[in-house]
């Protein structure tokens, strides 16, 4: 998974705490649209001057974008002396009247001469050119409401200009997956863009069900033999060396095959018969340079007392997946043991399958994409206790959680609870919820520390100690352990679902990108209910087929909507039920094989060839294949943005054991960044936010107090030990 953020990014909110503004979220985001709305008005003011009374103060105010302004009246200067009568046809000069006075500094007669007017007007404008630096016009309002979310806090902002506003800063996923951790190095925001992609295995299980096991090898006298359910119990002691044939020899698995061998139940077996496999139970993985016919084969050592209580399952990993895949997994498990084992446990992790003939699985009934913040525990409680066997069992002295925690297995878990003194008692259970053991075996009630959960369990319940009361306080937490980042401390259990279409089959072929990332090319369903069909599937027993004794084959006639071209350089990508499926077309080298021919009509389609090894048997089961065109139908939409804990866990809950595949685009949770820095350092002073390998932490940048006399001034930084010290000195002529 790659990630890429800007380290010097921070919530404007944020910004404002730290310059001292005091006030709530919700307050400065109703006071961003108060100044958005206000400079809007701004841009159209008018401006309004009128003459008050003499001695009256002036006044100012401001509505409906006009400022009103008053200006007193100035006083009446003194009246100059009357002139002469004169004859009455000439009145003669009336004489000077005198000057009327100052009217404050204002004109003569009170009224607004133009060039004031003008240097007002002029005032005004200095006022929108200033303010037009912190503008958020109305843009940038919509851009903030389109990105609420709907918990209520905004999408992350930088601090700078309005263009910079909303942070581009993402993640992308596209690993399958069913149940795992939402990341936990705060870097995963909500899910900003999500598309689920469909996936189909050839579910393949070659060796006979596991109900049968035969003796070989030996007498089994002094041992108890009995198969349950699928089941192998072997108790007592053996009275001579002897073997136990786990998986009978019926069906072959082809040459160059991988394939892989779980046990689940006993963790590991004292003695195993040289030459046989399993050679390092509980799993086996190997790949046979000729056909592998059966015969696991568990060894008992006279003398040894036994009690094994174990089941096993097998898959055709190169059936399941194709060579390609096959072969890169098996290369893993010869580089390291158990490294092979535990990629395809990623995708599947259950310890044991029931045994299932061969069939094409694609994901299906899709039922919610679900997301748990910190504490994976749904605090939902009753009275009771549980018993030494993992059942409930009546008692009214203390509390146990009321339903199953789903846990990841062998992740590490770290239990909070904040009544003083007690704690709490965990059983284990596996993916199927059967009863595995205590956690851990020493039984001791945990309280605040960390558990590691076996690689058996798949879900967890507990009992508080006795002396916490029958009243739950609202003070246990149950989360993964994210030491040194966010650990050990109570949250309330946050959950969202969102709802997906159950009636989707959703198919596919896996693939593995450069960096050998499994992931799925297939059908696309998107968060408006739009589903893009790149695979169809055909039941090959509805074809007509023809025997080509010179192949050695079956064939087809041309299927038109599969992909291809006329000179059969775009091979369809394809998977079988029952066929290896070759990426050749032409010299199917043995027999079980399934190939598309490399020639195309005019008209559109390709031929399906099968060599089963028999003329007289047509060949049968269903083969998904690649569309020439991509075909669309319609879907329940589903709801995008969805939130996300990044302390949490991510699950698709599905009827299919496929695991889910995705194109997923995350935001950057720069939020939550800054909610886990460090704690703040006791000095006071100036701190930069410092970011290395993606840990964040406060940096103290000793700027000393500003002198407080006036004058020029320059910050200097003399450095002595590789110690800066900062000192200001005033600026002469």
């Amino acid at each position: 998974m790659s990630r890429t953020y800007s380290a010097g990014v921070v919530t404007a909110y944020g910004a404002a705490k730290r310059g001292g503004y005091t006030g709530t979220y919700e307050q400065f985001c109703q006071a961003l649209g108060d100044l958005a709305e206000q400079l809007e008005n701004l841009e159209n003011l008018s401006v309004t001057v009128s003459t008050l009374p003499a001695g009256s103060s002036a006044t100012a105010s401001y509505a409906d974008g006009v400022l009103t302004l008053g200006i007193p009246k100035g006083d009446t200067g003194e009246t100059g002396p009357k002139g002469d009568k004169g004859d009455k046809g000439d009145k003669g000069d009336k004489g000077d009247k005198g000057d009327k006075g100052d009217k404050g500094d204002k004109g003569d007669t009170g009224e607004v001469s133009q060039a004031e007017f003008d240097e007002l007007s002029g005032e005004v404008t200095d006022l929108k050119t200033a303010t037009s630096q912190l503008e958020i016009n109305k843009a940038d309002k919509t851009d903030l409401d389109s990105y609420a979310k709907t918990n209520g806090y905004y999408q992350d902002m930088t601090v700078g200009d309005a263009e910079q506003l909303v942070a581009t800063v993402s993640t992308e996923d596209k690993v399958p997956y069913k149940f795992r951790t939402s990341g936990g190095s705060i870097n995963i925001g909500n899910r900003e863009n999500d598309t689920i992609v469909g996936g189909t295995v050839a579910w393949n299980q070659p060796l006979q069900k596991h109900t049968r096991y035969v003796v070989q090898g030996g007498d089994t006298t002094g041992l108890t033999i009995e198969v349950v359910d699928g089941w192998l119990n072997v108790t007592g002691t053996a009275t001579e060396n002897c073997d136990i044939n786990v998986l009978p020899n019926t069906n072959d698995i082809p040459a160059n095959h991988v394939y892989l061998i779980l046990c689940d139940g006993y963790s590991g077996f004292p003695w195993k018969r040289a030459g046989f496999p399993p050679k390092n139970l509980p799993y086996f993985m190997n790949n046979h340079s000729t056909a592998f016919q059966g015969g696991a084969r568990v060894g008992f050592v006279s003398g040894t007392t036994y009690n094994v209580h174990c089941r096993f399952s097998s898959y055709d990993l190169t059936q399941m997946f194709g060579s390609t895949i096959a072969d890169y997994i098996f290369s893993l498990e010869q580089a390291t043991a158990g490294a092979g084992v535990a990629w395809f446990k990623k995708l599947f992790p259950k310890p044991y399958y029931e045994y299932n003939t061969g069939e094409l699985l694609s994901i299906s009934g899709l039922q919610s994409h679900d997301m748990v913040g910190f504490n994976q525990w749904d605090e939902e409680w009753e009275l009771g206790g549980i018993s030494n066997s993992g059942n409930n069992y009546p008692n009214t002295d203390r509390i146990r959680s009321k339903n199953y925690i789903p846990v990841i297995a062998g992740a590490t878990y770290y239990y909070w609870i904040g009544t003083p003194t007690y704690g709490i008692w965990t059983w284990g259970y596996d993916a199927d919820k059967n009863y595995v053991g205590r956690i851990p075996s020493t039984e001791y009630a945990l309280r605040n520390q960390t558990v590691t959960i076996p690689n058996n369990v798949y879900y967890i319940r507990f009992v508080c100690q006795q002396g916490y009361g029958t009243t739950y306080k609202n003070d246990i937490c149950i989360n993964l352990s994210w030491s040194g980042a966010h650990n050990g401390e109570y949250e309330a259990y946050e959950k969202h679902s969102y709802p997906l279409d159950s009636s989707l089959t959703l198919r596919g072929i896996p693939k593995l990108d450069a960096s050998n990332n499994l992931y799925y090319d297939g059908d696309v369903y998107s968060s408006d209910g739009k589903v893009q069909r790149k695979y169809g599937i055909v039941d090959l027993g509805s074809l007509t087929w023809r025997y080509q004794s010179t192949w050695q084959s079956w064939y087809t006639d041309y299927i038109s909507d599969m992909k291809g071209t006329s000179t059969g350089t775009e091979i369809p990508k394809f998977i079988s039920e029952k066929y290896l499926a070759m990426a050749t077309n032409y010299g199917l080298a043995s027999d079980d094989r399934i190939g598309i021919t490399s020639t195309v009509r005019a008209s559109g389609g390709c031929r399906i060839l099968v060599k089963n090894g028999s003329t007289a048997t047509t060949p049968s089961g269903y083969l998904v294949y690649e569309l020439a065109t991509p075909t669309e139908e319609t879907a329940e939409p589903y709801t995008n943005p969805q939130i996300v804990n990044d302390w949490g866990t991510e699950e698709y809950v599905s009827s299919s054991i496929v695991p889910v595949g995705h194109e997923t685009k995350y935001g950057a949770n720069l939020r939550d960044k800054l909610q886990h820095l460090p704690d703040l350092a006791s000095a006071d002073g100036y701190y930069v936010i410092q970011q290395t390998a993606s840990q964040m932490s406060l940096v103290h940048f000793r700027i000393p107090q500003a002198p407080t006399t006036d004058g020029t001034y320059v910050l200097k930084a003399t450095v002595s030990g590789g110690t800066p010290t900062y000192t200001w000195e005033e600026v002469t002529e």
